[in-house]
């Protein structure tokens, strides 16, 4: 089964996007959101809420640290700046997916199933849910845990 792309997700989500009320995602609002979805892997590979807080904390005083050599001042984590860099961003979510392609290897070293074939089902699985679009215009799928705005 081949892996499901970047274009592939995108379009859709650009499709559903266009059928609500809210103004365009923007890379800051799918970035937050893909955050949310890393805690959820997080927790599923064992981390604990603490552990959770601590690396974000620490992810961020280190961006501080980066900041203020780079700057020649003191910059404290509430003081980073939240511009785009296009460069910068494809290098960070390079990272990202680097650590994942690591993860998925012990992972997929653990399982009977590889990770495309997880991936093109849950994949399948999502284009056929209901979502609600937030303010900031990411989808999230619509769940019965949630209570949404009305």
């Amino acid at each position: 089964m081949r892996a499901v792309s970047s274009a592939e997700v995108g379009l859709f989500v650009d499709h559903v996007w266009a059928n609500s009320s809210q103004p365009y995602r923007s890379k800051a609002a799918v970035a937050h959101r893909a955050l949310e979805e890393m805690v959820e892997v997080c927790l599923a590979a064992g981390v604990s809420p603490g552990g959770i807080y601590t690396a974000v904390t620490d992810s961020l005083a280190n961006q501080a640290l980066k900041q203020s050599k780079k700057d020649g001042r003191t910059v404290y984590p509430s003081q980073l700046s939240a511009e785009v860099d296009i460069k910068e961003l494809r290098e960070e979510i390079a990272d990202v997916r680097l650590v994942l392609l690591d993860l998925q290897y012990l992972v997929d070293n653990a399982a009977s199933k590889d990770q495309d074939n997880v991936e093109r089902e849950k994949w399948e699985s999502f284009k056929q849910k209901t979502f609600a679009v937030s303010d900031s215009g990411c989808l999230y799928a619509i769940k019965p845990h949630v209570v949404y705005a009305s």
